[in-house]
């Protein structure tokens, strides 16, 4: 990618030489002699970087890095000087420049510096901005076995956009992440951005950033999340939920990847890729009028759609011992195995949460049970469909003392919606519900206990709402924003 250069020198030969120089070395240069033509361009041109001379006629450069870094935070800023010192170079260090170099200067040394300052700031960025991990994609069903075959294709050409199709928890973000890592833009930031998460008002803002004075509070300019993702991978997730009149942005934004700042009149390009996720029919939405066909089309050059874990589920066994692995390890279990018992339940179990869902059955079922293998006994904290409670609890699975399942952990007689936190007040002795251990004879992990109490709650709204995030959070007594992030904390890294 070509960066951004700002010359800021009172020498007329140097400023040229540097311009000349930088731009045959890909650089864009912008040149300035006085610190108010400075400004002016930190604020219209956004440059990358800063080469500033210190002496500038009665002025001095760095007595003004803090009101450029003000400008621009991630304005990288390099000191130019011929009257050098170790005192001067701590000084311009502790007001924010980057580096320091002393005149007469060569030209290849600047390159260096620069090139290196920006491939650390992209390092940076990337650590702080990437939200998704590199995972795996467990499965040995025909359609996933075609998904990696996609992945892969999808690694190698990565100018193509693409829209991920599927259930809640069939593992979109797992493809995404898998497509990021393996593509030759992994060294740079991969963004994520929940179109539902963020209040519609803020969403243009948030994408493409502000310039200083664009309104109320905009007290400095602020870089977009396209901006931040520039060479990398912009993931828009439930992007469905885009309000209308910001699909007509983004399809803009797709057509030439540029835009303006919200009150900004200057075009900023950007290369980045977009991968769009979706759990909604957007074919249906269209019909309704929810969502432009045009941008539809737009993002629909390839697709990956991801079937439902209750179409696939040759992958149950394999996504069941990686589980059990796992939280073998998290909770410092010693479990040594899956009997054919348990899985059968499994098999039968219609996991509308998809391997969220199965995740979190995983989760609660290694952390409660007693055993050294899991067996049809466990079946106890889970209800397969079409079974009912007193089924679960029949003779031989009846739940021992310190276990709990989803069903058990409300209270049948008051109804689903009365059983959840946010619904009719409980009595105080509905708490003790929930089997304590002896702490006599075993030490507990008390977070553990609380985390597997909460979770019991949520996987039953989930389980009630059929994975619906905005009706389970109503069930549960908070924001759905709240419910998404408390499952995204607790996301299986290797998911």
């Amino acid at each position: 990618m070509s960066y951004r250069v700002l010359v800021v020198d009172d020498e007329f030969l140097i400023r040229m030489s540097l311009e000349s120089g930088l731009s045959d070395n890909g650089f864009q240069v912008r040149t300035a002699e006085t610190i108010e033509e400075a400004m002016a361009l930190v604020e219209s041109f956004h440059p990358d970087a800063m080469l500033l001379d210190n002496r500038l006629g009665k002025d001095t450069g760095m007595l003004h890095i803090e009101e450029f870094r003000k400008l621009d935070e991630d304005l990288m800023i390099v000191l130019m000087t011929a009257y050098g010192s170790v005192q001067n170079a701590v000084e311009a260090m502790k007001l924010g420049a980057s580096n320091y170099v002393q005149k007469p200067f060569d030209l290849e040394e600047i390159v260096l510096i620069l090139k290196r300052g920006m491939e650390q700031r992209a390092r940076k960025r990337s650590l702080e901005i990437m939200r998704l991990k590199p995972r795996r994609l467990f499965g040995v069903s025909p359609a996933i076995q075609e998904i990696r075959e996609k992945i892969t294709l999808l690694a190698e050409n990565d100018n193509v956009d693409l829209l991920i199709c599927g259930e809640t928890g069939t593992g979109k973000e797992v493809v995404v992440n898998l497509i990021h890592s393996q593509s030759s833009r992994k060294d740079q930031p991969m963004v994520k951005i929940n179109c539902s998460a963020i209040p519609e008002n803020l969403i243009e803002s948030e994408l493409f950033g502000y310039e200083k004075g664009a309104f109320t509070g905009a007290l400095k300019s602020k870089k977009g999340l396209f901006e931040l993702a520039d060479g990398g991978t912009v993931f828009l997730d439930e992007v469905g939920e885009l309000p209308a009149a910001m699909q007509a942005k983004l399809l803009t934004f797709l057509e030439d990847r540029s835009f303006k700042r919200v009150g900004g009149l200057r075009d900023i390009a950007v290369n980045v890729r977009v991968i769009a996720a979706t759990n909604r029919d957007l074919e249906k939405e269209i019909r309704k009028g929810a969502f432009r066909s045009d941008l539809y089309y737009r993002l629909n050059i390839m697709q990956i759609k991801i079937p439902p874990l209750r179409e696939r589920k040759e992958d149950i066994p394999v996504l069941c011992q990686y589980y059990l692995e796992h939280f073998n390890h998290k909770f410092s279990k010693s479990l040594k195995g899956i009997d054919d018992t348990f899985l059968e339940k499994m098999m039968t179990y219609d996991f509308k949460g998809n391997v969220r869902e199965l995740r979190n059955l995983m989760e609660r079922t290694v952390l409660l049970s007693k055993g050294d293998v899991l067996t049809g006994s466990e079946a106890r904290f889970f209800s397969p469909p079409g079974q009912s409670e007193e089924d679960a609890q029949a003779p031989g699975a009846a739940p021992q003392a310190g276990t709990i399942s989803p069903a058990a952990s409300a209270a049948p007689q008051a109804g689903p919606a009365s059983s959840l936190p946010g619904a009719a007040p409980q009595p105080a002795s509905a708490a003790l519900s929930w089997p304590m251990k002896d702490l006599k004879s075993q030490p507990i992990d008390l977070k553990q206990e609380v985390d597997a109490f909460e979770r019991a709650y949520i996987d039953k709204a989930m389980e009630l709402t059929g994975g619906n995030y905005s009706k389970a959070a109503q069930l549960l007594g908070c924001t759905r924003f709240t419910l998404r992030r408390r499952l995204e904390s607790e996301a299986d890294p290797e998911e």
